[in-house]
């Protein structure tokens, strides 16, 4: 019982009002007067003193309520058993006191089961504390045999400054200081997961020992309790009650469906759950690896048998799974979400279906009123098939619930009509109407009154948009950064996106400079793009990071759209002036210059629609199509959110909008064909100055002005310009999509082969 008599006494060296030494266990010293059989004697029956100290002083530290529950459960077990010594003890003595053949010897024959059974909670005890504080020898430094700990064994003082904390009942500073497990993780308690893979580690490893198996067996069974309720209430409700971080999941209460509306990271669905042992980025890309161990669990796994490699590794507390828990732990994560999300609906859960043929066992754990007094085993096959059932069954309804009564087809549906331009007679048409709003310089262009006009044109009755459900919710926006700076900072030539929340300075700047150097028409058109408002649950697969997939890809087709539609208006102008129309046959020099022009502006015509028939048909269209086949097949949420994301990426790949090279010889030729366009009224104007010109000088030269020569050889030679330019950059662009179809996307081959038709057609 550790307390001292009058041959027995405690070694001066020992304090017993030092928490930090009881965890050690109590050192005794025998009176040398002692007769040496009886000393010998005494001497193997007092480690079991040693023992008790040190598990009674455990049991006391450990049962703060700030060590959590699983502490709680464990010290609860280990009570129990030393209660049974505790009665074994009065029981011997009321022998000695009865019955005067009661000898020394006769004790130690009744003790000596007892003080195995004392010496693995002691090992156990001690392993536990030296998991935070190393200098306590672990049970392998201790000789086993001799009770006595070292007196000159070196004291930590952080721990023991602690322990003293908590005898006298007060709480941690570290945690009034906010020292958390993620910045003082060799100083953390051991709780949660980490003792009961502490626990099961000792369970494995003593197989061979009948006793210590069922002792650290029956301590695993009763600890894992309060574990096994946070797991099944997770899995099953989508609860989350983890007062004292012990969980392997991580709740960020900080993120919450408000931050849903201008969330460009995903942060809902991939950081507000998480697992403990994994950062965020990580976590949120977790697949499903059963019935194998995860990367992270087979990294975490080590051949010492002990729990404090686990810190090396940065692993500690509730961050901690049992190795019979690890290959779950990805299906644990996804179950708690997905019922979190029904719950966050409105739609109510009641843990799982337990009508399918499962035993009586498993019905009952999958009923959320569990009972204190029935003790669950996690370490066998009926608890991970409620698991595995949890993900199955969470997994369908919310799959269920976006499919079906979220209509999730029929948003991406709508997305692609208004985002790809796929139903373009509507979009037409509100570019008609708008055509003054977008004539107005970016900073005076009103929105609202765009709004109003993008409403009317979707609205009407021979729209194609007009039997859209869901069309009232695309809303008009301008873009305040240009798409090919956008498209350059994704793929990292001039930084990584912040997910549109630049400084406003830098957002401006893009569109800002541009008007003030072009100031044309196209500069507004470059800065429309669409919005698309989406409400929770929907908001978890369309979220603000794929939208914006869709807006990159709106404003590459509405920027190729605007140029074909510049270059037919040249056509148009080219047929309808008189300039063009009059015969200058025989003026050849009037008349090659004009046929150049016919000849450029029909090159430039054709390489806009080849790009732009290529993007809708071969990739845009040809993709959906996929992806609808896929999402009738898909059977898990997280394969629904990957299909819809990789679908995007695939089609910004194929569109050559994740290529820096591609898009700054794409941004060369398309601003070459925008500025040729924009000069389609200069030229017409020259045109016909130069036809009068010819006509007064019945074709001689020299009897033409020396301003009109002039202007006419500036005419050629910004006509040469144009064309070395567009024939220069047309032909490094072929050459370029030609050798990134033959080497990392073999999509731009049909794209490769139309462009090199264009070429040598002209």
């Amino acid at each position: 019982m550790g307390i001292e008599g009058n041959f027995i006494e405690f070694d001066p060296n020992y304090s017993p009002d030092d928490p930090f030494e009881r965890l050690q266990g109590a050192h005794f010293v025998v009176d040398n007067d002692l007769d040496p059989s009886l000393r010998e004697l005494v001497e193997r029956i007092l480690p079991l003193a040693s023992y008790y100290t040190s598990i009674d002083a455990f049991v006391e530290a450990h049962s703060h309520l700030d060590y959590g529950l699983v502490n709680h459960a464990l010290c609860a077990a280990i009570r129990d058993v030393l209660k049974r010594y505790v009665t074994l003890i009065v029981q011997l003595e009321h022998q000695y006191n009865t019955s005067p053949e009661f000898t020394l010897q006769r004790f130690w024959f009744y003790v000596h089961d007892v003080l195995h059974l004392l010496k693995l909670l002691h090992s156990l005890t001690i392993e536990l504390v030296s998991i935070y504080s190393p200098n306590i020898p672990s049970s392998d430094e201790d000789s086993g045999d001799d009770p006595d700990l070292d007196d000159d064994s070196e004291q930590d003082e952080a721990l023991k400054a602690v322990l003293k904390e908590f005898n006298s009942g007060g709480r941690r500073k570290a945690a009034k200081a906010g020292v958390t497990p993620e910045n003082n993780i060799e100083g953390m308690v051991v709780k949660g997961g980490e003792v009961l893979a502490v626990l099961e580690d000792r369970v494995m490893n003593t197989l061979g020992d009948p006793v210590a198996s069922e002792l650290y067996s029956d301590l695993l069974l009763k600890a894992s309790q309060p574990y096994c309720k946070m797991l099944i209430q997770w899995v099953t409700q989508g609860i989350l009650a983890d007062p004292y971080e012990e969980f392997i999941i991580k709740e960020s209460k900080s993120i919450t469906r408000g931050t849903l509306d201008m969330d460009f990271t995903d942060e809902y669905w991939e950081r507000k759950y998480v697992l403990r042992n994994r950062s965020p980025a990580t976590s949120a890309s977790v697949t499903l690896s059963t019935p194998h161990a995860s990367q992270s669990a087979r990294h975490r796994r080590s051949d010492s048998g002990h729990a404090v490699w686990r810190r090396e590794g940065g692993v500690a507390g509730g961050a901690v799974l049992p190795r019979f828990l690890e290959v779950w732990e990805v299906k644990i994560l996804l179950a708690g979400k997905y019922v979190n999300v029904m719950r966050e609906c409105g739609v109510e859960t009641n843990g799982l279906n337990s009508s399918e043929g499962s035993d009586d066992h498993v019905q009952f754990q999958l009923s959320t009123k569990i009972d204190s007094h029935t003790l669950i085993k996690m370490n066998n096959e009926a608890f991970f098939e409620l698991i595995d059932r949890a993900y199955i069954s969470a997994n369908r309804s919310l799959l269920n619930l976006l499919m079906k009564s979220e209509d999730l087809l029929g948003r991406l549906q709508s997305l692609k009509h208004h985002f790809f331009l796929s139903q373009g007679d509507s979009f037409t048409t509100f570019l008609d109407t708008a055509n003054y709003e977008l004539a107005k310089k970016l900073k005076h262009v009103n929105v609202s009154r765009l709004q109003n006009q993008f409403d009317l044109a979707i609205r009407n009755p021979s729209s194609s948009s007009s039997s859209d459900p869901y069309k009232e919710d695309v809303k008009v926006t301008m873009a305040t950064t240009s798409l090919t700076d956008w498209l350059l900072r994704i793929v990292g030539v001039t930084g990584a996106i912040d997910g549109g929340q630049s400084t406003s300075a830098t957002r401006q700047h893009g569109f800002l400079a541009s008007e003030s150097q072009h100031g044309n028409h196209a500069e507004r058109i470059d800065a429309l793009q669409l919005d698309y408002t989406v409400r929770f649950p929907l908001s978890l697969v369309i979220s603000r990071k794929t939208i914006l997939r869709y807006q990159l890809i709106f404003r590459y087709l509405l920027h190729l759209k605007h140029l074909e539609q510049s270059l037919t208006l040249s056509w148009t102008d080219h047929i309808k002036s008189s300039a063009w129309r009059s015969s200058t046959k025989s003026y050849p020099r009037l008349e090659c210059w004009k046929r150049r022009i016919f000849n450029l502006r029909a090159k430039m015509l054709s390489f806009v629609q080849s790009l732009y028939n290529f993007i809708c048909f071969e990739v845009l269209e040809k993709n959906y199509r996929k992806l609808q086949l896929k999402l009738r097949k898909v059977d898990t949420v997280d394969g629904l959110l990957r299909e819809h994301v990789d679908f995007l990426d695939t089609c910004l790949k194929e569109c050559m909008l994740t290529n820096s090279k591609l898009l700054k010889i794409h941004q060369k030729l398309t601003t070459a064909c925008s500025m040729f366009a924009s000069y389609t009224a200069h030229f017409t104007k020259s045109a016909s100055t130069f036809n009068l010109a010819f006509e007064n000088s019945e074709g001689d030269w020299e009897a033409i002005p020396n301003d009109i020569q002039n202007k006419i050889s500036m005419a050629e030679l910004a006509l040469n310009k144009f064309e070395q330019n567009f024939n220069h950059h047309s032909k490094v662009h072929v050459d370029m999509v030609t050798y990134f179809a033959s080497s990392e996307n073999l999509a731009l081959l049909a794209l490769a082969v139309r462009l090199t038709n264009v070429r040598s057609t002209h």
